[in-house]
């Protein structure tokens, strides 16, 4: 039956923990991935980090929030973040003709966008979007 539309990478720089820009060392399998990792090195925030583009988990956010989202730590303070998860869209499960969508949201102390395969767009195009596959913002976990 080919490959299933599954999130394939995760690319995240300046969220939460993740001061440099990081991403997953191999792509994700489809089926089921486990994330690995000592207490306090990131994954609540790596998950936080899916959510905060695919779900309402973040939805409007505050700019106070969205500060705090910012990783707080020594040096030159950072001032903008993003998230950018890319999909694996071989079986055209999202109606866009490409083997990849990559959907990335960005926020600093004045801006919260979204990009679709690097387009502006806005959140109601991406949750559009994201449900016509079947992701549900209010449960993404599926």
């Amino acid at each position: 039956g080919g490959v299933e539309m599954h999130i394939k990478q995760v690319i995240i720089r300046g969220f939460k923990t993740y001061k440099e820009q990081v991403s997953l060392v191999e792509d994700f399998d489809r089926g089921v991935n486990v994330v690995v990792g000592f207490n306090g090195s990131g994954k609540s925030n790596f998950f936080n980090a899916i959510l905060f583009v695919i779900s309402d988990h973040f939805g409007t956010l505050r700019a106070e929030t969205r500060k705090e989202l910012l990783h707080a730590g020594t040096g030159p303070a950072v001032l903008t973040a993003f998230v950018e998860v890319v999909f694996d869209n071989s079986d055209r499960r999202m109606p866009i003709d490409k083997d990849e969508v990559r959907i990335r949201r960005s926020i600093a102390a004045k801006k919260d966008d979204y990009m679709l395969d690097g387009r502006h767009a806005t959140k109601v195009e991406v949750f559009n979007l994201l449900e016509s596959c079947g992701f549900s913002k209010s449960n993404p976990y599926y």
